[in-house]
């Protein structure tokens, strides 16, 4: 009988959640024009944007479950590319478009 080989699949770079967008770390109101246009360019070159421009869909119709795990991926580039007093006020937002 031949053996059935599973392809290795490697995870997609869009999912890496261990990302440094910027050597430029949100510091507030200081930096925040610069810091915002870097992280929208990088967001909108993983084809991610509407991340940071629509809300969710509603819990329990299609795509919902799926949304909300790449909308906490992008919230993770978000708070590690920010100083430690910032992030600590926006991990309580559940969604980019919040931050």
């Amino acid at each position: 009988m031949a053996e059935t080989k599973v392809p290795y699949v490697t995870p997609s770079p869009n999912e890496t959640i261990n990302v440094t967008i910027t050597s430029i770390k949100l510091k507030g109101s200081s930096n925040y024009l610069l810091w915002a246009q870097v992280v929208k360019i990088y967001i909108m070159a993983k084809k991610k944007l509407k991340f940071l421009n629509s809300d969710p869909p509603v819990p329990d119709t299609s795509g919902y479950e799926d949304w909300m795990q790449k909308n906490a991926v992008i919230l993770i580039w978000l708070w590690n590319n920010m100083e430690p007093e910032i992030d600590a006020n926006a991990m309580f937002h559940n969604t980019a478009k919040g931050v």
